[in-house]
């Protein structure tokens, strides 16, 4: 839509005149406001018939706003100040009503009445300026299909609260709030890097879960027990310490419509005082608690056992005094379905965790841990059990569990008395994983195993494999395809702690499994070490090359990731597969002879969904190329046939396309 700067007709008041009839210092008063500026008062309400915008072009509007009434926006309303500028406000005595809002930094936005937008709420403020809360907003209720806040931002919802698709709050600097007063109603709620979220009313959340993006790339494995594996993506691989590349991917899925969390839902989050004061006026009632993050708010933590009819419990990361002495009383939590005491600095495991007979999930990652009890072979239900940055033995209990179904010894560490000491890391394959009957997804990535034997096939139950950057030591792997059921399968051919490239031989073993539908083999290209002695960088492993029949028998493929392979051709098979949905590649990298052919598959087959990956390249690529019109007009005949289309979510949820789309209609 045409985007429209505030009109004319309005009258000019001053600071005196607008507390007078509206009362300004009830919601907006904090230091930087400059009320001496200009007030534009609508007395009758508002209709803009585009998107109202703060700039456009060299224009810019440098008033405070009133607008007594309704504020109505066919299209989307996008405010935001310089951010060394004073700080402006935009108050609605009324309703607002969007397509969507976005809010840049040092404005407020104060709605006395409902927000109700079909998009999403955006509002971010990630300058370094003196305020307590660079941006603000305050309304009655709110209604959007998402509210992404980042920053410092902070929202005040004084009744209810209702996101269709969920809420992604980021934190910066600790600061970043958001409080409901009345019903909290979200599909999912992500919380990262210290965001506040204080509901007050009832709450119903599909899912939450409280997320550190701050971590990268230790964290990573955490972030894979949360988030679908999808969004993660090469995540670790690139450089983005303060996680603000995966924060931005998670909210272009969440305005998208998609889910971010992975099925289980997170544990409810104790994110304030009040929070937890509320919590403990009825214990009974409260089933999910996630301490994680929100340890400093327990100053007794022996006040955790009032909740008795607690199912999940989140302490990862807890080292305070009293801790000992709550998980020496974990019996009294009879009714826990899962427990995540990981990153404690445990040496042992507290003996009562093996009385919870109805636990399925169990997280004991990073812990020093120098033995597990035989006793966890008792826990019949155990379905998950999480032990990265393991380094003591696996107990041959752990073979009789009959509900275990998935192992993550990611990080595994050897053992003392397996430790070799011409290479420290090298660990032993476990075994015993192999001889767990109902086994389906087990992950090795980033341990440096010796070897991969052929007794992993006693596993036929196992549907996922991840051995990414765990073969630098391995010579060779046992025939896979011997495993009915393998639909996933993740082998990079990065080093990991090995200090050591797998050779292309390993890959021989990946093109003969036909029930493959997952398939990440990226980062086995070409591989060069710098000799100290010669000055010179030597060749470690050579350029990858497929061979034309690779994907002959992986008919069933449906994710292929081959990025970082460095390939400039493509087998013939490859253009053969007629399931795929989602492709990593290079495409910059391959030969123009290639990227036409692909170019032409895609023009022949319109309305083949295996082609889809293909424009949705080159969708990136015109907008790279600044030719945004033909890229829209591109993305927007694949998202009309495929709305939720994951390889084209990042421009569905741009401001630029919606934008663009209102202008087209």
């Amino acid at each position: 839509m045409r985007p429209v700067l505030p009109p004319r007709g309005h009258e000019v008041i001053d600071a005196r005149a607008a507390e007078e009839r509206f009362g300004l210092s009830a919601d907006i008063g904090k230091p930087g406001h400059d009320h001496a500026s200009t007030i534009r008062l609508y007395g009758a309400g508002l209709h803009i018939r585009g998107d109202l915008v703060a700039r456009h072009g060299a224009r810019r509007c440098a008033d405070n706003i009133v607008v007594d009434g309704d504020l109505v926006i066919d299209g989307a309303l996008d405010w935001w100040e310089d951010p060394d500028g004073p700080q402006r406000f935009l108050l609605v005595t009324g309703d607002l009503k969007a397509r969507s809002v976005h809010l840049g930094e040092c404005v407020d936005l104060v709605v006395r009445g409902d927000v109700e937008v079909s998009g999403g709420v955006f509002a971010w403020s990630v300058g370094e300026g003196p305020l307590d809360g660079d941006t603000t907003l305050t309304a009655r209720n709110v209604r959007a299909r998402c509210v992404s806040l980042h920053g410092h931002v902070d929202m005040v919802v004084h009744g209810d609260l209702v996101a269709a698709c969920g809420i992604l709050g980021r934190g910066v600097d600790d600061r970043g709030s958001l409080s409901v007063a009345g019903r909290t109603r979200v599909g999912e709620l992500v919380t990262a890097d210290w965001f506040t979220v204080t509901p007050t009313g009832p709450r119903e959340v599909g899912r939450s879960a409280a997320v550190d993006l701050r971590g990268l790339p230790e964290g990573l494995p955490e972030l894979r027990e949360l988030i679908r594996p999808e969004l993660l993506g090469d995540v670790g691989d690139t450089d983005d310490p303060l996680g603000r590349e995966l924060g931005d991917r998670i909210e272009a899925t969440l305005a998208a419509g998609m889910p971010v969390l992975r099925d289980t839902p997170g544990p409810l989050l104790a994110a304030s005082a009040d929070e937890v004061a509320r919590l403990r006026a009825r214990p009974a009632e409260v089933t999910e608690l996630d301490l994680a993050t929100h340890r400093a708010l327990w100053q007794d933590p022996e006040r955790v056992l009032d909740f008795t009819a607690l199912r999940r419990l989140r302490l990862a990361g807890n080292r305070w005094s009293g801790a000992d002495r709550l998980l020496a009383r974990l019996g009294k939590f009879p009714h826990l379905k899962e427990l995540d005491i990981s990153n404690m600095a445990l040496a042992q495991l507290p003996a009562e965790i093996c009385l919870l007979r109805g636990l399925q999930v169990l997280n004991i990652a990073d812990n020093p841990l120098r033995a597990l009890p035989d006793q966890l072979g008792d826990l019949s239900e155990l379905r998950v059990l999480r032990t990265w940055k393991l380094s003591c033995p696996l107990p041959d209990a752990l073979s009789r569990l009959p509900a275990l179904e998935e192992l993550d010894l990611s990080w595994l560490h050897p053992a003392p008395a397996d430790r070799v000491e011409a290479d420290p890391k090298l660990v032993p394959f476990p075994r015993l994983a192999t001889r767990i009957p109902g086994l389906r997804r087990l992950n090795l990535s980033v341990a440096v195993l010796d070897s991969v034997p052929d007794d992993l096939l006693l596993a036929t139950a196992l549907e996922e494999l991840n051995l990414d950057s765990a073969l630098g030591r391995v010579e060779r792997l046992p025939d896979l395809s011997r495993l009915p059921r393998l639909r996933v399968l993740r082998m990079n051919g990065n080093s990991g702690n090995a200090d050591h490239y797998p050779g292309h031989r390993l890959l021989d073993r990946v093109w003969a499994i036909t029930t493959l539908e997952e398939l990440e083999i990226s980062r086995w290209g070409e591989q060069t070490r710098y000799n100290e002695r010669t000055g010179r960088g030597e060749g470690v492993r050579p350029p990858l090359t497929l061979p034309d029949d690779a994907f002959a028998r992986l008919s069933r493929l449906r994710v292929l990731d081959l990025g970082f392979n460095g390939l400039t051709t493509l087998p013939e098979s490859f253009y053969a597969l007629t399931e795929l949905e989602d492709v990593t590649i290079d495409f910059g990298l391959l030969d123009p002879p290639v990227r036409q052919r692909l170019a032409a598959l895609a023009r022949s087959e319109p309305d083949n969904p295996a082609r889809d990956w293909i424009r949705a390249v080159q969708v990136k690529l015109l907008l790279k190329a600044d030719r945004t019109d033909d890229a829209y007009q591109a993305a927007n005949r694949t998202l009309a046939r495929r709305p939720d289309f994951r390889g084209l979510a990042d421009v569905a949820a741009s401001a630029g396309y919606r934008t663009w789309r209102g202008d087209a209609a």
